[in-house]
């Protein structure tokens, strides 16, 4: 019985003890390294260029602010959308993998009073928990350490503890070689920025603020491997309440200061997969209709309109082509032109 004890003991010390050399461990790299040079660092790049464009004094006016995963930054046009509606736009879509929480955040001290913003989420944002996975927690630890810094201390352990070996192994080498693996400043981002001429084609998929037109709409690569079909939210189970949950409370949070928050559908494919009209699709959808409106949640505009045929899409099946982003913003920008409008009656 005491060998019993001893053993368990041992055991859980044990695993103590390597929690707290891991977090130790990356706390101490977050101190010694900068910001690295690796997979999606772009993404601290183009908040960089944005803020740029957030500086013209024509957002000091009523705006539009979208916020989404990265079909809303590939698949915004701002100058077609701000044509439709007559209202400039701020486009703060970013990417999919990283919590409704961190986009918001970024966003948030830009939207004021009056202000429409738009969230054309994908639809992984209603199913799954916002929580510091281990592709976004690695990420933001190499390259947004204000964002780490600003978090209370469980959620800086959480992230800590979830972080992969990417983290420890590239801090190390930037630590090591600084020139090879450290990003630019911000300021020199923003320099770089405004210095450049709007990009005139991409001809490659790649990631990258030089593909960042001035007014915020990004030029979608032409030359991209397609990653095949999917069924969206049909196959995803049930809506996350406390994701839902957690919408509403920024929808709350936002209302409070006078802003304007519109739900609405991401940019989805026609595929093999997926059939809006289907008994599958609609029950999904009915299900998830009915979780949001438990929370005082609705998903505006009629979800045809938010779907294309695969020739509009580039190299997934939420990022659309250049053509696919012009056709999408038109629509989109007349639909909330008429729910504006309504509004004002």
């Amino acid at each position: 019985m005491q060998k019993t004890g001893l053993f368990i003991f041992v055991f859980f010390a044990a695993a103590a003890a390597a929690i707290a050399l891991k977090l130790g461990a990356g706390f101490l790299l977050m101190e010694l390294a900068g910001n690295i040079k690796k997979d999606n660092a772009w993404i601290r790049e183009l908040y960089c260029a944005k803020e740029t464009i957030a500086e013209d004094p024509k957002f000091d006016e009523r705006k539009i602010v979208v916020v989404s995963g990265s079909n809303g930054l590939f698949g915004i046009d701002a100058t077609e959308l701000e044509k439709q509606t007559s209202l400039p736009v701020q486009n703060w879509a970013m990417h999919g993998g990283y919590s409704f929480d961190y986009l918001m955040g970024k966003a948030e001290s830009h939207i004021k009073k009056s202000d429409v913003v738009l969230l054309p989420l994908e639809f992984e944002y209603y199913y799954n928990r916002d929580s510091f996975y281990s592709h976004m927690a690695s990420n933001v630890l190499l390259w947004d350490k204000p964002y780490f810094f600003s978090l209370g201390l469980f959620d800086k352990a959480v992230m800590l503890f979830t972080a992969n070996r990417l983290f420890f192994s590239r801090s190390i080498s930037a630590i090591i070689n600084p020139k090879k693996y450290l990003l630019d400043s911000d300021q020199e981002i923003k320099r770089k920025f405004t210095q450049q001429e709007d990009p005139q084609k991409a001809d490659k998929a790649q990631y990258s603020y030089r593909l960042l037109k001035k007014d915020g709409t990004y030029k979608v690569p032409r030359e991209c491997d397609f990653l095949g079909d999917n069924a969206y939210f049909a196959t995803l189970g049930n809506p996350d309440k406390d994701c839902i949950k957690n919408i509403a409370a920024w929808k709350q949070r936002l209302e409070k200061r006078g802003a304007r928050v519109v739900l609405t559908y991401p940019a989805i494919m026609l595929n093999k997969d997926f059939n809006p009209d289907s008994e599958r699709e609609i029950a999904a959808l009915n299900r998830l209709k009915a979780a949001l409106k438990e929370e005082g949640l609705k998903l505006e505009f009629d979800i045809h309109r938010s779907c294309f045929d695969r020739k509009y899409f580039s190299d997934s099946y939420y990022h659309l082509n250049e053509e696919g982003q012009l056709l999408r913003s038109r629509l989109l920008g007349e639909d909330l032109a008429k729910l504006l409008s309504e509004k004002k009656k």
